[in-house]
């Protein structure tokens, strides 16, 4: 008998540790962890919150580049062909002596006003080979970016005293951002929020 009422006891010992103290346990532990991810979360999320400044000047600096690299680029318009063409004449009259013979758009990779839009021309000239060597320089020297994707050209004329004349055709690109993104204090007064 004695044996019995223990091992009834040991079988009710048992089963308040199988349906008492096990899911006492498995509750703590996911409580546990609960708690652990939460803490985690907060680490993250105070180290963002120290790192503030720290980030506000980074989006200064990358406004910054934004604004001169937007200065660079062509802006769209409806004009924006004759715009480009009117920059480019300026720059090969200012070279003195070098004539626009011809142009033509060749390709224009995009008309989507949501996307970087890539222009490209063949401008035809005649006149002083020094002349040229000017207008490549000021080209490359120009407030806007003109990428020289293939030129071709003839000396003719050239001596140890005189360089010559030369004619020929330069194919040009050019890079048209229609919608340009403003990064305004909206930005950083939202990540604060």
């Amino acid at each position: 008998l004695m044996t019995q009422k223990n091992l009834l006891l040991l079988l009710a010992v048992l089963l308040g540790v199988k349906f008492l103290l096990i899911p006492l346990i498995e509750w703590q532990d996911a409580s546990i962890d609960a708690l652990d991810a939460a803490s985690r979360q907060l680490s993250k999320v105070e180290r963002v919150i120290a790192a503030e400044s720290r980030y506000r000047d980074e989006l200064e600096v990358v406004r910054a580049q934004l604004e001169s690299a937007n200065s660079r680029i062509y802006e769209y318009s409806d004009t924006i062909k004759l715009d480009i063409q009117r920059d480019l004449e300026e720059l090969f009259v200012a070279s003195g002596g070098l004539t626009v013979t011809g142009f033509n758009w060749v390709a224009d990779s995009s008309k989507e006003s949501d996307s970087v839009r890539v222009l490209r021309g063949i401008v035809y000239f005649s006149g002083p080979l020094s002349s040229m060597i000017e207008t490549f320089w000021a080209m490359g020297a120009s407030s806007k970016v003109i990428r020289i994707v293939d030129w071709r050209q003839q000396v003719q004329s050239y001596g140890l005293d005189v360089l010559g004349g030369t004619s020929g055709n330069v194919t040009l690109e050019f890079f048209v951002l229609p919608n340009v993104p403003k990064l305004g204090n909206e930005v950083m007064d939202n990540v604060s929020e």
